[in-house]
Parts: structure tokens; sequence; C-alpha cells
């Protein structure tokens, strides 16, 4: 049997030097994509927001003994956030990317 060769993840917009990603392959870092809502190719803006994760790492410390305000530590650390792709343009939310 012959396998198919998927197409990459990312590509080049014609008359531009920026590689455009598609929506479901962002990372945690700012991208060049073509925004779902508005349909313009835009470098998303990336923000922190409170996830799972950082619940689940609240909770934990709590089981281990981080009292006194220690457990709300991960509240406080950018790290332990999900991130959160939006359109610059639109303000839509993009995509949201989990820690976990």
């Amino acid at each position: 049997m012959r396998s198919e060769a998927r197409s990459p993840p990312c590509f080049r917009s014609p008359g531009s030097s920026e590689v455009v990603v598609e929506v479901k392959d962002l990372s945690l870092s700012p991208a060049t994509v073509h925004c779902p809502a508005c349909l313009q190719q835009v470098t998303t803006v990336v923000r922190s927001k409170i996830g799972s994760t950082t619940f689940f790492l609240c909770f934990l410390s709590m089981l281990l003994g981080c009292v006194g305000g220690c457990c709300l530590l991960p509240f406080c650390v950018d790290n332990f956030k999900d991130v959160c792709h939006t359109c610059p343009s639109c303000h839509s939310e993009i995509s949201t990317i989990s820690r976990i």
C-alpha cells in the first residue's frame, strides 16, 4: 500500500516572508493565522488564562500541605495558566492551548 503525503501544517503567504500556521497547530507563542471569524491574515495576540491546570496545581499543593496562601501561587504564575490566542482585528478568541 502506498501512503499519502500529508500537507505541511504551515505555509508561506504569497508576497510575504511570514509563515502562516493553521489554527489547529498553534503553540504557546504568537503566530500568523487566518482568523476564522473575520477571515483576515493576522498575528495572534497571546494572553494567559486561568484554566484546569491552574486549579489542579492549586488543589495538589493544598493536598501536599501548602497553606497560608502558597497554594494560590499557580494563579499568579503565567506558566501554570492556559494560553489564549485572540485576533487583534476582531478580538475574537481563535484558540486556547491547555497546559495539560
